[in-house]
């Protein structure tokens, strides 16, 4: 008796102290969020994508200035824009959102027309440009910032089609370089006169872009999307206030750090 007694009440304290150990690891658990125990073996905050797009151009304007006289830039839209991006993706720990940096390089070609104001055609000579054609080419490069919101941890809220849903925005610095080529313009006569060159070719131009678009998640590793974007060009010699808009859609596959453990 004498004997046991020590090792009950030894066993009584260490099965007590096991009991108050087990209690408060379950209340660290309780007080954890389900998304905060996957990022210790599941789905990593960050990962790399590299996507591909294409499209066509929807919109482009400007102003153009020929020996002084200014020109309306407008364009035939529906020609092409394709391009692809690399980048870096970083998922927040409490919001349901998701930054990223990326990389983006394209080519687009579209065919603009410009036309001088009817009202000054009277103040212009004969031979003085009235209109002009040409086709345009540009290789573009842009640095992104982008923000998504992510409902994926809200699944149960909002649903499973709803969370493979993120809508997106974002901006981006860069620039292009520009060709243009096939310019024909026609004079106030009305005399067509092809291979001519009225404002400056392959040059580098600086601009800002604009965009935003909805992704679609296939999976963990494949996203679809779709995009508008619209770009902004700085003057260079007779252009000024270039702009441009496109449609766009392509697919983004993912590369997490880690290996997900848990299929939602």
């Amino acid at each position: 008796m004498f004997i046991n007694l020590p090792f009950r009440k030894s066993g009584a304290i260490l099965g007590t102290t096991l009991v108050w150990q087990s209690i408060a690891v379950a209340g660290d658990v309780a007080f954890e969020s389900l998304d905060e125990q996957r990022g210790k073996d599941g789905r990593s905050r960050e990962s790399s994508h590299i996507s591909v797009f294409g499209g066509t151009t929807q919109h482009q304007d400007g102003d153009v200035q020929i020996l002084g006289v200014p020109y309306t830039l407008s364009d035939t839209s529906g020609q092409a824009h394709i391009g692809i991006r690399i980048g870096h993706e970083w998922r927040a720990r409490k919001w349901p959102i998701a930054t990223a940096l990326e990389f983006e390089g394209s080519f687009l070609t579209s065919e603009l027309n410009g036309s001088v104001d009817p009202s000054l055609l009277p103040t212009l000579s004969g031979d003085s440009i009235a209109s002009f054609h040409t086709d345009m080419n540009a290789a573009l490069f842009f640095l992104n910032g982008k923000i998504s919101l992510d409902l994926r941890r809200h699944r149960a809220r909002v649903g499973p089609l709803l969370s493979k849903l993120r809508p997106y925005v974002g901006g981006g610095l860069g620039g292009a370089q520009f060709w243009f080529r096939n310019t024909t313009y026609t004079t106030v006569d009305g005399v067509s006169l092809p291979n001519a060159t009225p404002f400056s070719t392959d040059q580098f131009v600086f601009g800002w872009q604009m965009f935003g678009g909805l992704e679609y998640r296939v999976s963990d590793k494949v996203h679809i999307f779709g995009e508008y974007k619209h770009i902004h060009f700085d003057s260079f010699e007779e252009t000024n206030e270039l702009e441009h808009s496109s449609w766009v859609g392509g697919v983004k596959i993912n590369y997490d750090k880690k290996k997900r453990s848990d299929e939602e």
